[in-house]
């Protein structure tokens, strides 16, 4: 904190991060194919649209992923998601909850019904 200023939060990170779509691919540069083979990544044309600040252009007009922050990106995604994880089971919980109240009252109303019916069949 001392070397930074303009700190804000990350907000819509999993939003964010579900705009970004990985890939796989093969150099077309048959030394960087050599080296590396298929590698897992991103374009950079297309991040550029989510995130233009991970993107630089280089003097011959290539563009250059600089991905500074990912980590904290995923990290807050990860959080998002969690949040959302406790949030659905709060609800799973409390539906659970009512689905028994229910089952219970539709085991009374069963057994009272089958009390009444039990009365009407013994009169015949």
């Amino acid at each position: 904190r001392r070397l930074k200023r303009g700190i804000e939060p990350l907000t819509s990170a999993l939003a964010t991060v579900q705009k970004l779509q990985g890939v796989t691919f093969i150099w077309k540069d048959s030394t960087k194919n050599a080296q590396f083979g298929r590698v897992r990544g991103f374009i950079a044309q297309d991040v550029e649209k989510v995130i233009p600040e991970w993107v630089k252009t280089q003097n011959n007009g290539y563009k250059q992923l600089e991905t500074i922050g990912m980590d904290a990106l995923l990290v807050e995604a990860i959080k998002e998601l969690q949040q959302r994880n406790i949030e659905q089971q709060s609800e799973i919980d409390r539906l659970k909850a009512e689905n028994i109240q229910q089952q219970a009252a539709n085991e009374r109303r069963i057994r009272k019904l089958e009390e009444l019916l039990g009365t009407t069949q013994a009169k015949k």
